[in-house]
């Protein structure tokens, strides 16, 4: 198990990047089941991911991924210019604020087999695909308490996509 405390602030902000600037140039950021493990808690505030996004056998292919995990809590951090998607939440149980996922080359944010993740003011632009892909996430709300002020526009797909296995989706407060 290991843990990754990322704190930086609105003028110093951390960011992860590729080494040489160009979009798919490193894997990415991953949080698996092994990051909830004894006392481990993950944060990221005021951090840049960007540019990540190369295929590879371990799955990383965006800028950050949650794969069955309720780390990190992720607050005033963006997910860009990946190669493809910015941030993809896999099974998350955890909580996004103030964030943005923008420019990325597929879609903004996905999230998938998840029924407790929860958006707020989060904005999502200006991606190649879709902004916000959910799937396989029966009863995710998108509003209330779940998912509240979010800004979901000027994506070249959806800028809200519902695929299988999603029955529904409340959208209110944004």
């Amino acid at each position: 198990p290991g843990m990754l405390n990322a704190v930086g602030t609105e003028s110093s902000p951390i960011t992860f990047t590729s080494f040489t600037g160009t979009s798919g140039g490193w894997g990415g950021i991953l949080f698996d089941n092994g990051s909830d493990n004894g006392d481990a808690v993950s944060t990221m505030d005021w951090c840049n991911v960007n540019r990540a996004g190369y295929l590879s056998t371990l799955g990383f292919e965006a800028n950050m991924r949650c794969y069955l995990t309720s780390q990190p809590t992720i607050s005033n951090c963006s997910f860009n210019g990946s190669a493809v998607d910015g941030l993809i939440l896999d099974g998350y149980l955890g909580e996004i604020s103030d964030s943005r996922a923008s420019l990325n080359q597929a879609d903004g944010i996905v999230v998938q087999n998840s029924t407790i993740t929860q958006l707020t003011r989060v904005e999502v632009s200006g991606n190649t695909d879709d902004g916000l892909t959910v799937a396989n996430s029966p009863d995710l709300i998108v509003g209330g308490n779940a998912v509240s002020t979010c800004q979901l526009y000027g994506n070249d797909g959806y800028n809200l996509r519902v695929v299988a296995g999603t029955d529904t989706i409340d959208a209110g407060y944004n």
